[in-house]
């Protein structure tokens, strides 16, 4: 598998993530939209970390 079809997959998780969260607000209290952003949280660190470091600076070659 490419690192891009990962990340592509990943951002599919993250939409999906953020549909959630932008859902529960109406109906779920402040700990557990704060638990739900702390594990999209937890997810995006290291994604970002290897775009940043790993894809993009291989887009500028």
């Amino acid at each position: 598998m490419k690192i891009t079809d990962a990340l592509k997959g990943e951002h599919g998780v993250f939409y999906a993530q953020f549909q959630f969260i932008n859902d529960s607000l109406s109906s779920a209290n402040l700990s557990i939209i704060q638990s739900l952003g702390a594990m999209l949280a937890a997810a995006l660190v290291p994604h970002a970390q290897i775009e940043n470091e790993i894809l993009f600076p291989a887009l500028e070659e």
